[in-house]
Parts: C-alpha cells; sequence; structure tokens
C-alpha cells in the first residue's frame, strides 16, 4: 500500500509539472491565437495558480528584477520597540 501511495504523489507532481509546462506554452501563443489564453488560464485555474501574478513573476525573470523577499511578521515586542523607537520624543 505503501508503495501506491509513492506512485501516486510521484505521478501527481509529474502532471502537475506537465500542465504547468503546457499552460506556459500555451501563454507563449497567446499573442497569435486568442484561444490560446484561454486554454492557458483553465490550466492554471486547475494547478490552483493565479495566472496574472504567474505573467507578473515572468516579467520581472525577464527584466533580471529580483523579487522582493517577504520579511516575517513581526511580533508584538518587535513593534513595540519599533513604535518606541519612532516616537517624537526621542
Amino acid at each position: 500500500m505503501e508503495l501506491l501511495e509513492q506512485h501516486s504523489a510521484n505521478l501527481e507532481l509529474q502532471n502537475k509539472d506537465y500542465f504547468e509546462q503546457k499552460a506556459k506554452e500555451l501563454l507563449e501563443r497567446r499573442r497569435h491565437d486568442p484561444v490560446s489564453l484561454a486554454s492557458a488560464n483553465l490550466l492554471f485555474k486547475s494547478l490552483n495558480i493565479d495566472m496574472e501574478s504567474y505573467l507578473k513573476k515572468m516579467q520581472l525573470k525577464e527584466l533580471g528584477a529580483v523579487e522582493p523577499k517577504k520579511q516575517p511578521p513581526k511580533t508584538n515586542a518587535v513593534k513595540k520597540l519599533v513604535e518606541e523607537y519612532r516616537t517624537p520624543d526621542r
């Protein structure tokens, strides 16, 4: 049973990679074929990927820009220290 679960998980990853690659190919053809854009959108939705954010990422990569790293959420103690530091009486 464990072997079946491993193969199932592996197959899911392969399918996801395959369909993501197909969606990318469809996006590349979108300027010449309007159906490609709709098809790519459906594939991205089935993969739970937001096509708009994906396109923005691709544009950043093409421009050589680096995406800003997400900052970890500040804890209350850190927020309090920052607020104290920013007070005008100092």
